[in-house]
């Protein structure tokens, strides 16, 4: 019993963490996208946020949530998790700003939500070389 709660408790941890960083994730997207916005469409806008956001996400992910070493190995794969990121939010901004003509301030905010748990599932695995999203019956990696 004492091990299933340890696995548990550890498992809670990681999952508040990571909603941690991202939420600061999506208020540092969030600023530098409204920033850019002022001055640029919001495609381009969309993108240089999410640059900045994955640059603050690959640090955090790798020092606070997962527990590893940041290295240039893990900066070179990191990327794929938010690539999946940039892709759903992307489409869903168009969906929603181009095609159902939801404001712009608020559509991509949208899409970035949908795309989290998938986000999620990929960083886990390009960090730690896991292929289960929580890590149940598995030691951190350091």
């Amino acid at each position: 019993m004492t091990g299933s709660f340890a696995r548990l408790r550890r498992i809670g941890n990681q999952l508040l963490r990571f909603g941690i960083v991202g939420v600061a994730n999506t208020a540092i997207y969030y600023a530098v996208y409204r920033l850019f916005l002022v001055f640029a469409p919001y495609l381009l806008a969309h993108v240089v946020g999410w640059l900045i956001a994955t640059l603050f996400s690959f640090w955090m992910n790798c020092i606070f949530v997962f527990k590893v070493r940041p290295t240039l190995r893990r900066l070179i794969r990191f990327p794929a998790a938010p690539l999946v990121n940039l892709a759903i939010s992307s489409f869903g901004s168009v969906i929603l700003i181009s095609w159902l003509h939801m404001p712009a301030e608020w559509g991509t905010l949208i899409a970035g939500i949908i795309a989290i748990p998938l986000t999620f599932t990929i960083a886990k695995f390009v960090l730690t070389g896991r292929t289960d999203s929580v890590g149940v019956g598995r030691k951190d990696a350091q």
